[in-house]
């Protein structure tokens, strides 16, 4: 009852203009971004800023602040990732918000409906999976118990050096994944890209997501699997399963991993 009244308190759009909201009901996104630098200033290592938005945003008369170039000032000082969990309704709502993600190759747009179907969106962020040998009854995390894994084990998607193109010989890996998935409609498939440590972390992170988008792909096509039954992630060259100062060690780390679960 108590949250209820609190958001009953909120202001609320106003009809009218733009620009008469502008000055009446100001949603001010892109100086919520500019405050945050004093935050992430005081902060070490890799940080996740969580942004619930639709995108919209209001500029106050004499104090015009655009939200996409001080995101992209803020991926440009620290080392910060912003997942922005969207319930955009127009165009150009949507754009903004892919604009921001878009700063850099750790942040990511997902739709806020999908938070609360998937806690991997915000474990995911947090810390990084373990990688599976046997199947169990429960997905272990490095802090703690997330969903379950069913009995259906999926060996690690490889891929060659510098590319995502699904090879040959893990195609009928996938279309029995993609027959799981269709059998079992009650599951989804949490897909995570990971990459050696030859190249930059920019350069490594994009390339673990195409790879992971390489086997979405797959599967939708081929099994023709729905979007919303994934959950994609990707790490670039955190959590190693071998040492990448081999050649075979670095070809085992080049993968994406393939977790079926169901809620």
């Amino acid at each position: 009852m108590q949250a209820n009244a609190a958001i009953d308190k909120l202001p609320t759009a106003t009809a009218g203009s733009y620009k008469e909201k502008a000055t009446q009901e100001p949603t001010p996104l892109g100086e919520a971004f500019q405050k945050l630098d004093k935050i992430l200033s005081r902060l070490a290592g890799r940080t996740v800023v969580f942004l619930f938005s639709d995108g919209t945003y209001t500029l106050r008369k004499y104090f015009e602040v655009e939200p996409v170039p001080e995101a992209k000032k803020l991926a440009g000082k620290y080392d910060v990732c912003f997942y922005v969990f969207s319930s955009a309704k127009t165009e150009k709502a949507k754009k903004t918000l892919d604009d921001i993600a878009a700063v850099n190759q750790c942040s990511r747009v997902v739709p806020f409906d999908a938070v609360y179907q998937r806690p991997e969106y915000i474990t995911d962020a947090l810390y990084v999976v373990k990688s599976y040998e046997v199947v169990t009854t429960e997905t272990v995390t490095e802090t703690e118990v997330v969903g379950q894994v069913v009995g259906f084990k999926v060996d690690d998607i490889r891929f060659d050096s510098s590319q995502a193109d699904i090879r040959k010989e893990y195609r009928g890996e996938l279309d029995a994944v993609g027959k799981f998935l269709n059998e079992n409609a009650e599951t989804y498939a949490v897909l995570a890209g990971y990459a050696d440590s030859t190249h930059t972390r920019e350069y490594n992170l994009e390339l673990s997501r195409k790879r992971a988008e390489s086997v979405r792909d797959y599967l939708m096509k081929n099994a023709n699997i729905d979007a919303h039954r994934f959950v994609m992630t990707w790490y670039g060259k955190d959590n190693p399963v071998a040492d990448n100062d081999t050649a075979e060690g670095r070809a085992k780390n080049r993968r994406v991993e393939v977790i079926v679960k169901k809620p």
